[in-house]
């Protein structure tokens, strides 16, 4: 009995320790979500959509940096609710960049030459609910407007079968996904 007690204190004890920590990242993207404009004096920041359900509604934002028509590093993070590191690691580039900007003529004057563009959260439903799919069960991965031309493994590889399915393409292209394409579509111009 004791070494089951053992046991289930030490999973609870990393439990816990995970849970505090998603919660932090939680907050922070929730800060980001409410207080996106304030990265506009030093970068354009477009809101190319909302997505919406029921009560809720996030914006779907990207931050630009730099000179338009030069090489672009694009960096995108919350495509997944249950792959949190991404969305973490997008905001904290972000965060960091943003900082360093402000001080640092260096870092100014290289961004004539190239363009960075922050796209923190794509899945806002997905990363608040813990979940893979966005709002209507559609797993982001696999929605594309096009269909494999060579044979995918059986769900795995995206199906249309039902959203209550892992890896459900969908039936059109979702709003997140096309919010994507728009932003890659503008920055490859």
């Amino acid at each position: 009995f004791f070494e089951i007690a053992g046991y289930v204190s030490v999973l609870f004890f990393f439990w816990r320790l995970c849970y505090d920590r998603c919660q932090s990242c939680r907050l922070q993207l929730e800060h980001f979500i409410e207080n996106y404009k304030q990265y506009e004096n030093l970068a354009e920041v477009r809101v190319h959509s909302h997505v919406e359900k029921g009560s809720r509604r996030y914006p779907l934002v990207s931050v630009h940096f730099g000179n338009k028509s030069a090489p672009a590093l694009v960096m995108v993070g919350g495509v997944h609710g249950l792959e949190r590191i991404g969305a973490q690691l997008t905001l904290s580039m972000l965060d960091g960049f943003y900082q360093r900007l402000s001080w640092d003529t260096a870092l100014a004057e290289m961004l004539s030459k190239i363009q960075l563009v922050f796209i923190p959260l794509v899945n806002p439903f997905g990363y608040f609910d813990v979940t893979r799919s966005n709002a209507n069960g559609v797993d982001l991965m696999r929605n594309a407007p096009i269909d494999a031309e060579e044979k995918v493994p059986f769900l795995l590889g995206g199906h249309r079968h039902s959203p209550k399915l892992s890896w459900y393409r969908g039936e059109r292209v979702e709003q997140e996904s096309q919010f994507v394409f728009d932003v890659m579509g503008e920055v490859l111009k």
